[in-house]
């Protein structure tokens, strides 16, 4: 699986750090790599890091993602919900 980890020292003599890991259906070339990364870190102070494909997704990242997804799909579904209670207020079918 094209995992990918981005990690990133940050801040006034960079005292923070940073990771995240993202999937990549196709693997990423070095130039997509490196726009990657800058979108991530953009946000940062003075960010020195780099992105380097995992070979395995960590188990606190793993269930992070998880409970991320779950998350979403819960959202989703209430506002499929919604939706449908909309339309039918409205007289559609």
């Amino acid at each position: 699986m094209p995992w990918y980890k981005f990690s990133c020292q940050h801040g006034p003599g960079h005292q923070s750090s940073s990771e995240e890991y993202f999937y990549s259906d196709i693997p990423m070339s070095r130039e997509e790599k490196e726009d990657a990364w800058g979108a991530w870190s953009a946000g940062r102070e003075h960010p020195v890091g780099k992105v380097a494909p995992a070979r395995k997704l960590p188990e606190a990242a793993r269930s992070e993602r998880i409970e991320h997804y779950r998350s979403e799909i819960k959202g989703y579904r209430i506002g499929i919900k919604h939706c449908r209670a909309m339309l039918v207020r409205l007289g559609s079918k």
